[in-house]
């Protein structure tokens, strides 16, 4: 037979209770002494070596005032390294030696990286030149060189050879993103003599589409467009002094225009945007 059932929730250490019952046929009685200990539970805490970590970064957690920790994320041990996608709560449950255990609970943000771009005034310049180079997407950043680090936005580099550059953006919250670009230096063999007896003209330059050669003579001119790998795409015989040429057709890039008539030979970079 269950006897009477008694609720109790006494506080921290030794409690006594006693249980008297009562013959209802003889009316004798007895008294029994329960006693009950009542043995603490952990303190339990987490510190969080950062309170938030940048997409793909870690962290570590450190629980402390137990003997054995269990984490919601099925690890187990004082020290918990996360490395979350998205926010999130870990919860750390500890034990101490006599089984008793006590919880405590993080929130971890997770801020994510910038989308980070890079461009350029231009891939594909002639030796001695200048190019600006320019970042979006983050808040600061830094452009390094083969030969050096810019802390500008944007930046204006003058290379002796082909370099690529590293672009690093960095978000308000301090997360980071790199991407890269490369400029190509060509030598533009004969540009100066050209520019300087301005034996041709060619306009509008830089050109969105198509250009006009303007010739100083009226004898038979060869005109041959290369690209910057030194392909024709484009040629054509002409007796004028002007001539339109198109490069619709054409990706954006460095073009050069050369023109020859009888022993004489110019050249002209075109730019396309």
């Amino acid at each position: 037979m269950v006897g009477p059932v008694l609720n109790a929730s006494p506080a921290l250490g030794t409690a006594g209770y006693s249980l008297m019952a009562t013959d209802l046929a003889s009316g004798c009685t007895a008294t029994i002494a329960v006693p009950i200990t009542i043995n603490p539970s952990p303190n339990v805490g987490i510190f969080a070596t950062a309170p938030s970590v940048c997409e793909g970064q870690s962290i570590g957690l450190f629980a402390s005032g137990a003997l054995t920790y269990s984490w919601s994320n099925s690890t187990f041990g004082a020290l918990n390294t996360v490395s979350p996608l998205v926010n999130t709560t870990y919860t750390v449950t500890g034990s101490n030696a006599l089984g008793c255990t006590g919880t405590a609970v993080q929130a971890v943000v997770v801020n994510p990286a910038p989308v980070v771009n890079a461009s350029a005034s231009s891939t594909n310049i002639c030796a001695g030149e200048s190019v600006t180079l320019t970042g979006t997407g983050g808040s600061t950043y830094k452009w390094v060189s083969p030969l050096s680090l810019v802390i500008a936005n944007p930046a204006i580099f003058t290379p002796a050879n082909s370099a690529q550059y590293t672009l690093t953006g960095i978000s308000a919250a301090g997360c980071e993103a790199t991407v890269l670009i490369g400029v190509g230096v060509n030598a533009c063999t004969g540009l100066n003599k050209i520019n300087a007896t301005n034996a041709i003209q060619v306009y509008p330059n830089p050109t969105n589409s198509e250009f006009t050669i303007e010739l100083t003579n009226e004898l038979v001119n060869q005109i041959e467009v290369t690209d910057i790998a030194g392909k024709v795409v484009m040629s054509k015989t002409v007796n004028g002094v002007k001539e339109t040429v198109s490069l619709a057709t054409l990706a954006n890039g460095v073009y050069y225009v050369k023109v020859t008539s009888d022993s004489q030979v110019s050249v002209v970079k075109v730019m396309k945007n």
